[in-house]
């Protein structure tokens, strides 16, 4: 209740959505299910509230434990799944967890806080299209709320067609660092697609709708919905704080990148508005621009346009760190993990692996890639991820590391008791993704502590850092 008194979250908001706690505890909700005999702990299993042991047949734990609880509803205000927040840091896992896909839950199906806000959405014939639960409650308790979010996953065909049955107008509010604005531009490749019309909210670096209202009052944020741009001057916008609409060849690039974006648009009308808008802007003969466009459209490859130049949204290695990360077994170990992992090795990577935790530029791309298509398919084709990579080395990477089928394994390093024959690819479990998440925990703290071990003013910070890296070696 104290975390939730933090966010300004009063009582009415709490119930509203349904916010509670799971015990601090590995049997609690095991024990409430197996007292009422309702459901047998197998039904509970397939529910995700509760995961079998792989060491035993007829033994199970509670998949969330000591966490802020959010109910997931589909748009029927049916509850199909639970979000669980981190509360304690001694809790590995990721500041997210979800349930698993099952018979009821499908995330690339479902908008958190639609059910909500379907309403206010045809009332006000727009949607606010946010990323988290609490983006989605900071504004629903301020008055704002034709608002759902995506909870984090990638925007699916599935979510725009559910959109679409209240509102063609969406407003992107993502968040203003690299993983925001990235989303942004996957979700407004998307929603042109479907034939949306798209604007877009732009909050202040660092900035969040909960702590932008907070520090500015609502009567701000409702101008920042009023001064909501375009997704051409959205992305010329960060162009321009990157200096790169400085040169013809700069400005060549992101007018085709904007080009790419427009041959997505399924109305004929609307691409000659936005090809007039560009001409106008840029001071380009139209016929040139419509030119290009029509050369995108007869190739069929307006699913391939022209790469960005932007780096903003990438994640960059730190250079100066390389000689401390050492070589790159951890992400390699973490690709073979996607690859050959059983589902619950998967679930466990998606829901507690940290991305900003690689520090190998193109097996984060990959991995990125790898999360991309478990999020909105639900579960991982190889190939289907390969003919995505673009960059040099990529497809390489990974097309070795999937079709070696016999190559030792961390596990074979590490003892593990799931050796593999050689009549078998290697498969990979929760065990195994735990571990591995806990070798990445390990290193990033060993950096952030030789980063600061030669301030004098930083000994607790390094003392209290030593602690935790002893405590998650010893278990």
């Amino acid at each position: 209740m104290s975390y939730l008194e933090s966010r300004g979250l009063d009582k009415k908001t709490v119930e509203k959505f349904g916010i509670g706690y799971s015990y601090k505890s590995w049997d609690g909700l095991l024990h409430h299910f197996t007292e009422e005999e309702i459901f047998t702990p197998e039904e509970v299993e397939k529910s995700g509230l509760i995961i079998k042991k792989e060491d035993s047949k007829n033994s199970y734990y509670d998949r969330f434990r000591g966490r802020l609880m959010f109910p997931i509803f589909n748009e029927y205000d049916k509850i199909v799944g639970f979000g669980g927040r981190k509360l304690y840091e001694d809790d590995l896992g990721g500041k997210y967890i979800n349930s698993p896909e099952s018979k009821v839950y499908s995330k690339s199906r479902i908008l958190y806080g639609l059910n909500f806000a379907k309403e206010k959405i045809r009332y006000y014939d727009y949607v606010i299209l946010v990323e988290g639960y609490m983006d989605v409650i900071a504004l629903y308790k301020n008055e704002i709320e034709n608002v759902a979010a995506s909870s984090g996953t990638a925007l699916t065909e599935e979510q725009t067609r559910l959109l679409s049955r209240y509102t063609k107008n969406v407003y992107l509010l993502f968040d203003s660092d690299m993983a925001g604005i990235k989303a942004a531009k996957r979700g407004i490749e998307l929603l042109l697609e479907s034939g949306f019309d798209i604007s877009i909210i732009s909050l202040p670096f660092g900035e969040d709708p909960d702590s932008y209202i907070k520090n500015n009052g609502k009567k701000e944020f409702d101008k920042r919905i009023q001064e909501k741009m375009s997704f051409i001057n959205f992305i010329a916008e960060y162009y321009r704080k990157e200096n790169k609409l400085e040169s013809v060849e700069e400005k060549t690039i992101f007018i085709k990148e904007m080009i790419g974006y427009i041959s997505k648009i399924p109305d004929r009308i609307k691409r000659s508005l936005f090809i007039k808008e560009i001409s106008s802007e840029y001071k380009l003969n139209e016929s040139i621009l419509t030119d290009e466009l029509n050369k995108i459209l007869r190739s069929g490859k307006n699913n391939s346009f022209p790469k960005s130049s932007l780096s903003l949204p990438e994640k960059k290695t730190d250079e100066s760190s390389k000689s401390f990360y050492g070589n790159n077994n951890f992400e390699s170990e973490l690709l073979e993990l996607f690859i050959h992992g059983n589902e619950e090795a998967l679930a466990f990577l998606e829901n507690n692996l940290h991305t900003e935790y690689i520090k190998d530029r193109k097996i984060l791309s990959i991995t990125e890639k790898i999360l991309d298509e478990i999020i909105n398919h639900g579960s991982l084709d190889i190939s289907a991820v390969i003919n995505e990579l673009k960059e040099d080395g990529e497809k390489e990477i990974l097309s070795r590391i999937s079709n070696n089928k016999y190559e030792a394994s961390y596990l074979e390093k590490s003892g593990s008791d799931n050796l593999l024959s050689q009549s078998a690819s290697p498969v990979y479990t929760i065990k195994n993704a735990e571990d591995l998440v806990k070798k990445f925990r390990i290193r990033e703290l060993e950096i952030k502590r030789n980063e600061i071990r030669s301030d004098p003013g930083k000994m607790l910070e390094v003392f209290e850092i030593t602690k935790e890296i002893n405590e998650l070696m010893k278990n």
